[in-house]
């Protein structure tokens, strides 16, 4: 069955929740890199560390300007940090677990 005009099932249609928060991982070049939670990563060709454990939230009205955007990180560093958010705040089932 589809919404009227749509043109899709109703199975099809998406719920987009709009958060009025942004999270924010601190980074730092003084971290200590033998720490779990401190994943390195390359900002501006410079190694950093993104400090997990440092995790907040701001609101969206607060973000960072464009003009003082620093970067992307590449897929394989937002990769790590998400599993590392995971198992961080208790979200992976496979965590602690060995074989």
């Amino acid at each position: 069955m589809s919404k009227k005009g749509s043109g899709q099932p109703s199975s099809f249609r998406r719920t987009y929740c709009v958060l009025s928060t942004l999270w924010v991982i601190p980074t730092s070049t003084k971290a200590r890199p033998d720490i779990d939670f401190h994943l390195p990563v390359t900002i501006q060709g410079k190694r950093t560390y993104a400090l997990i454990e440092q995790l907040t939230t701001i609101d969206k009205a607060r973000r960072i300007h464009p003009e003082n955007h620093l970067g992307r990180l590449k897929l394989e560093e937002m990769a790590r940090i998400d599993k590392m958010m995971k198992i961080f705040g208790g979200l992976d089932p496979n965590w602690g677990l060995q074989s």
